[in-house]
């Protein structure tokens, strides 16, 4: 863990003077992630940016791909950009109009709020397997104000 000896020898507030550590030091950025990204909201981007139902960019929250997209009520959510089943990324794409997001993986299907709607095959997971409950998958919802 850091010191805050360490920390404070790598800026001068009187001076101005930062040093280039600051930037590309492994413990700052591990520091920074727990104190401001993980506790603080974020802006990732504008209800403008989604003028139609269906409209939809991806953007981050620290390391965490999110997708943000406008249902057909007109509402906004914001989700982890990740299928649930593998992991592998359901949007590619940075920005566009859809009417859902499909997994390339194994073509699990999710809904604009994130919300998983259809696995193909679903009879070949076993009874313990996240293939079962459709729904959305609470631990990857994120808030939008």
């Amino acid at each position: 863990m850091i010191t805050a000896d360490r920390l404070r020898s790598m800026a001068e507030p009187e001076s101005g003077d930062v040093s280039a550590a600051i930037y590309t030091d492994e413990e700052v950025y591990r520091r920074e992630l727990d104190a401001i990204f993980r506790k603080s909201w974020l802006f990732v981007g504008h209800e403008s940016q989604l003028p139609k139902a269906g409209d939809f960019f991806t953007s981050y929250m620290a390391e965490d791909s999110i997708v943000v997209t406008r249902n057909r009520a007109g509402e906004l959510s914001a989700f982890l950009n990740v299928c649930r089943h593998r992991g592998m990324k359901i949007c590619r794409a940075e920005l566009g109009n859809t009417r859902a997001f499909q997994c390339t993986y194994h073509g699990w299907s999710y809904g604009l709020d994130g919300e998983l709607k259809a696995v193909p095959h679903q009879e070949a997971y076993g009874p313990g397997s996240r293939a079962r409950g459709v729904g959305r998958d609470p631990c990857c919802a994120c808030g939008v104000v």
